[in-house]
């Protein structure tokens, strides 16, 4: 873990990959706009940033 907590991903906060917080500017507590699939659109907050891996997220 770089920042933040896996814990907050239970108060239904995402975590981030560091490289993608680092390209967007993002921190923890930073909220992101969202579109799901059925074009709703909402906000979430970053919990916290982790490591990227190859076991995580394949190139």
């Amino acid at each position: 873990m770089v920042n933040g907590s896996l814990a907050s991903l239970k108060q239904g906060r995402i975590a981030v990959a560091d490289e993608t917080a680092e390209k967007r500017g993002l921190k923890v507590g930073d909220t992101v706009p969202i579109e799901y699939m059925d074009k709703a659109k909402g906000r979430l907050t970053v919990g916290a940033i982790y490591e990227e891996s190859e076991f995580v997220s394949p190139s």
